[in-house]
């Protein structure tokens, strides 16, 4: 078939299509080119800015500082006026693969954030530019905009609450807390947790090809992500460890103990010491020991072997 003959039929397609659902296209059309068009915005040379340890998750690439104190910066670029056009990105540590235990880290609000989205994820996580941290089944997230609770089971129509009517300010710190041994998750502003409960009980369990890491997601501001490496936390519960710890390289074994010497080993060890110990002399009764235990020394070996 030809374009030609593509286009045609594409065209008797539409036009047998109800005007409800034409303009329903239209709009989905409209929608993706203005995302598109927020998207190439985006990936321009200082739209954003992003330090070490921290990767982009969505984009798959932009603007990174290798080295940095774990700053992440969102300019923003939403349309107002099209809510669905706005961008948001997503940012992680996905290196990290924590299977077992009880981890923490912390973030620090440096300006207003949009639509933020911070907690944990399931490798596997597909975030896009509307999806991000506790949009799918696979991540959890507390949101300080607009005072929800995001993830499996928690949408507006659940109303899943996060300190309601508390919206983060400038100099809080987050804190997020993942306990995998009991399946909890936990999220604190400034070491006070909203209330006594989990913030999600019996989260999804981890399996052979997945592991939780630190997941963020925004559309504007400025937070500073702390994994506990250089810095000090503000507010570490106690049982916890920093998710920087986490990739830590495992400490080498010591090396094993040395076989205590035996028999005429032993006794040669004990000779060479007391001639040592004595100035080294020559004595004719040493070398002639000496000789005589070498030789045993040998005899032993081989019945051993």
């Amino acid at each position: 078939m030809s374009l030609g003959e593509i286009g045609r039929a594409l065209g008797e397609e539409w036009s047998e299509l109800s005007q409800t659902d034409q303009e329903y296209y239209e709009e989905c059309a409209y929608t993706d080119k203005r995302r598109y068009e927020a998207e190439l915005v985006f990936v321009a040379a200082g739209a954003s800015h992003l330090d070490a340890p921290l990767s982009w998750l969505y984009p798959s690439s932009g603007p990174r500082t290798n080295a940095g104190d774990g700053i992440w910066k969102m300019d923003g670029h939403a349309d107002s006026e099209l809510f669905e056009a706005a961008l948001s990105a997503t940012v992680g540590l996905r290196e990290c693969a924590l299977k077992g235990g009880k981890w923490y880290y912390e973030i620090t609000i440096l300006d207003f954030c949009s639509v933020p989205q911070f907690g944990w994820a399931l490798s596997g996580l597909a975030p896009t530019s509307i999806n991000g941290c506790g949009d799918d089944g696979r991540s959890y997230a507390c949101d300080g905009d607009r005072s929800m609770l995001w993830g499996p089971g928690a949408n507006w129509s659940t109303e899943r609450h996060f300190f309601p009517n508390l919206p983060w300010k400038v100099g809080d710190v987050v804190g997020c807390a993942l306990d995998l041994d009991c399946r909890e998750i936990r999220f604190s502003v400034n070491g006070v947790y909203d209330g006594e409960e989990p913030s999600f009980c019996d989260i999804v369990d981890v399996s052979d090809a997945a592991a939780y890491f630190p997941a963020l997601s925004m559309r504007a501001g400025q937070v500073s992500v702390n994994f506990g490496g250089a810095r000090a936390f503000q507010h570490l519960p106690d049982g916890y460890v920093a998710v920087d710890r986490a990739a830590e390289p495992a400490a080498e074994p010591p090396p094993p103990a040395p076989k205590p010497l035996t028999g005429a080993a032993a006794l040669l060890e004990t000779l060479d010491k007391f001639k040592a110990q004595n100035g080294g002399v020559d004595d004719p009764y040493y070398a002639c020991m000496r000789s005589a235990l070498e030789e045993l020394e040998i005899e032993e070996r081989e019945e051993g072997s």
